[in-house]
C-alpha cells in the first residue's frame, strides 16, 4: 500500500471509530450502507475545520455540501474495511503514531493551560540559569573597514566572518 493512501485513510478511520454504535433516531442525518452519519459526527467534523471555515460551513447553503463530504468519507471507510485495510499493519502503525501525536499535543496543551507564564517567572528562570543564556564572548566593533574594490570588499567580508567564528 502506498504511503499517501495510508495517510488519506487515517482521518477516515479516526472519525468513524468515534461513531456511536446505536445513536437515537433523531440524531441520524444519513444512513450509509451499514453505517450512519449522526448529528454528533457532523458537529465534530465542523469543529475540526479551520475557524474561518466553520461559520461558512454552518450556513444553510453549505450544510448539505459538508454533509455530502462526510457521507463520502463514510462510504470510503466502509470500502476500506471491506478491503481489510483496517487490519493492515501499515495503517495500524500510522494510526498508532497519529494517536501518540494527538496525546502528546493534548498533554502539552493541558500543561501550558495550567501553568501560566508571566514576565516575573521568565526573569526568575533567566536569573537562576545564566549558563543557558551565556553564549560566547561578545565583541563590539566600533569601526569596520572595507576596501575600495569589489575583490577587497569580498576579502574583508570573508576575513570578518573568520574572525567572528574564531572568537
Amino acid at each position: 500500500m502506498k504511503p499517501i493512501q495510508i495517510i488519506a485513510l487515517i482521518p477516515i478511520l479516526i472519525i468513524c471509530s468515534t461513531c456511536e454504535p446505536n445513536p437515537p433516531q433523531d440524531d441520524i442525518l444519513a444512513r450509509v450502507g451499514n453505517g450512519v452519519v449522526t448529528r454528533g459526527d457532523f458537529e465534530s467534523y465542523l469543529e475540526r475545520l479551520p475557524v474561518p471555515m466553520q461559520a461558512q460551513a454552518r450556513s444553510p447553503e453549505k450544510i448539505r455540501e459538508y454533509l455530502d463530504m462526510l457521507i463520502d468519507r463514510e462510504i470510503l471507510n466502509q470500502k476500506a474495511v471491506e478491503a481489510g485495510l483496517d487490519r493492515d499493519p501499515e495503517i495500524e502503525h500510522a494510526v498508532e503514531m497519529y494517536r501518540q501525536k494527538l496525546m502528546a499535543q493534548r498533554l502539552v496543551k493541558s500543561e501550558i493551560s495550567t501553568r501560566p507564564v508571566n514576565e516575573a517567572l521568565v526573569r526568575e528562570y533567566y536569573d537562576k540559569h545564566p549558563d543557558e543564556f551565556g553564549g560566547g564572548k561578545m565583541v563590539r566593533a566600533s569601526q569596520i573597514l572595507i576596501g575600495k574594490t569589489r575583490e577587497n570588499a569580498r576579502t574583508s567580508y570573508a576575513l570578518g566572518l573568520r574572525l567572528t567564528v574564531a572568537i
